[in-house]
């Protein structure tokens, strides 16, 4: 039986640090308590789609690397199709104030499946903005937070 299961502490917060690849028939002996089980799956890429409430601000793109070195983001426009299925999982998540991260695998074929919906994410990588982007993020995130605030 070739295939393969990533596990992870459910306390990982996504991260790939400590996570563990394990074949199906090793699975239930590989498993300990807190861990989350995930099917490997080849993958081109990692989109992350960042959002205020429900309004898709920017996405980034991340091919995959070694630790330590961390890809750096590339900053990308998604096609209609993509963006469809980004708004459809923030609606979804009913997310009405402040930021919130919706993670995507790119799959070899160009197709994407949802990986994770962050809400607790400090990572929205502002720095790897352009300095008017991170402005209108900026302003977009206050904006909001004033408005929820005021009710």
């Amino acid at each position: 039986m070739k295939e393969e299961y990533v596990l992870k502490d459910n306390d990982s917060f996504g991260s790939g640090l400590g996570q563990r690849i394990v074949k199906a028939n090793r699975l239930k002996t590989a498993f300990k308590s807190g861990d989350l089980i995930q099917p490997k799956l080849k993958f081109k890429s990692e989109v992350e789609c960042y959002f205020i409430a429900d309004k898709l601000m920017y996405a980034f793109e991340y091919t995959p690397s070694k630790y330590p070195n961390y890809p750096k983001p590339k900053l990308i426009n998604l096609n209609k199709e993509q963006e469809s299925l980004a708004y459809e999982f923030a609606k979804e998540s009913n997310l009405k104030v402040g930021f919130q991260r919706i993670d995507f695998l790119k799959l070899e074929n160009d197709e994407l499946i949802l990986l994770e919906i962050e809400d607790n994410s400090p990572h929205m990588n502002l720095e790897e903005l352009t300095d008017s982007l991170r402005k209108t993020v900026l302003l977009e995130y206050k904006n909001n937070i004033y408005k929820y605030i005021q009710k």
